[in-house]
């Protein structure tokens, strides 16, 4: 039998010398491609601390609280400088929801093996009261409308509508009352009399419904070109934004798995006339958010998008920063990139009650796999603050 060869002194060498100049190229490209800094931008990074945030935002009425939640986890912080005030676990960790009601200084936790709801206090995390939710079968999400006066519930083939403060049923309606297979995203108007969603049948047909509350009658429904992963109403109801991504299709087959698009469009209610509409290149699962007072609409995904309502000029364009891929794990090289640059990506944008802030969670930073060693991409609770003119601006507009 022959001997069997072993690596040189020479090899080793060589291979942590390129580990140390991947490590280096990864830091100066870190550098290199920060996210600028917005000289005039109305938005303005009040502070960010890094934590395993998962969304459901919600404020305080005064706005002085920000809660969150993690996988296991709700945290609360305040907004002014994102000391921690308080963090509980979750009854069923992982397995239960969060629902933020703001309007009630509650965040309102389901546990899902017991069907229970429990009400926390957002200022100390205090349980207040504990209700039964009666529902037949799995609970796929929970849906708080602003005002906090419903939850509306999704299960597999059945919709229902209950009120908050004592959670009593009010309303039960099968999938096919309402001509879906499944729900994407809800959206409630600012004076929870309407809700849209995002409705699938058999995945083919996408469209937004419109329809009222407590009874579910259908307002409209419109057909959308592209998948759809947010609603939002304006203040006034009178805009609906739908936000979402677009495949490139070759020959009727989707090319996966990277979406090169990104829509969002403006439709004038109740007629559902289109009257603004982009698409923008990039990597981005475009979630939208109205500002309380109606004169902002903010589009987050690769970039923060701050757009002013009426003219929808874009005033304020931020980015992440582009951060190195790097793969040196020969385990995994058959379906990972060796080296690539990817986008810092925000999630779940969050205005509190009176418009001041902006609340959002970012991953970014560099990933990098050497099989024995690997730095993951990191999650941050980012909080901005909008400028003292256009806080002026807004109060000005109201008198």
């Amino acid at each position: 039998m022959g001997k069997v060869r072993r690596p040189s002194k020479i090899v080793w060498l060589g291979s942590l010398l390129a580990v140390g100049l991947a490590i280096a190229i990864a830091w100066l490209l870190s550098v290199l491609f920060a996210p600028p800094l917005e000289l005039f931008s109305p938005l303005g990074l009040l502070w960010r601390c890094p934590d395993s945030v998962r969304g459901n935002f919600t404020f305080s009425r005064d706005g002085q609280l920000l809660g969150y939640r993690t996988p296991d986890e709700f945290v609360v912080r305040w907004t002014k400088d994102g000391r921690e005030v308080w963090r509980r676990k979750l009854p069923g960790h992982s397995f239960s929801f969060c629902v933020p009601l703001p309007s009630k200084d509650l965040v309102a936790i389901y546990h899902r093996g017991q069907k229970l709801l429990e009400f926390w206090q957002l200022r100390d995390g205090k349980v207040i009261k504990q209700l039964p939710l009666t529902v037949k079968g799995e609970v796929l999400e929970i849906h708080p409308s602003p005002d906090g006066q419903y939850l509306f519930v999704e299960m597999r083939g059945r919709l229902a509508l209950y009120r908050t403060d004592d959670a009593r049923l009010i309303r039960f309606w099968s999938a096919r009352d309402w001509d879906l297979q499944s729900v994407g995203q809800v959206a409630f108007d600012a004076k929870s009399q309407t809700i849209a969603l995002v409705t699938f049948q058999q995945f083919k047909k996408v469209r937004v419904q419109w329809r009222r509350l407590p009874d579910g009658a259908l307002l409209a429904r419109w057909e959308i070109p592209f998948i759809p992963t947010s609603l939002s109403f304006s203040s006034d109801g009178c805009f609906l934004a739908i936000g979402g991504y677009q495949l490139p299709v070759r020959q009727g087959v989707n090319i996966l798995p990277i979406p090169l698009y990104s829509h969002f469009l403006i439709l004038r209610l109740p007629k559902g006339q289109v009257v603004f509409r982009a698409k923008l290149k990039g990597v981005n699962y475009y979630l939208v958010r109205f500002s309380p007072n109606g004169r902002f609409l903010v589009t987050v995904g690769e970039s923060l998008r701050l757009w002013r309502v009426g003219n929808w000029e874009l005033i304020s364009d931020r980015t992440f920063g582009r951060w190195l891929q790097l793969n040196l794990n020969w385990a995994r090289m058959g379906w990972k990139p060796l080296i690539s640059l990817i986008s810092g990506i925000a999630y779940d944008p969050a205005f509190s009650p009176d418009g001041q802030f902006l609340a959002m969670w970012v991953r970014d930073g560099v990933d990098i796999d050497l099989g024995f060693w690997r730095q993951s991409r990191k999650d941050w609770v980012y909080l901005f603050c909008l400028s003292d003119e256009e806080r002026q601006g807004v109060a000005n507009a109201s008198k």
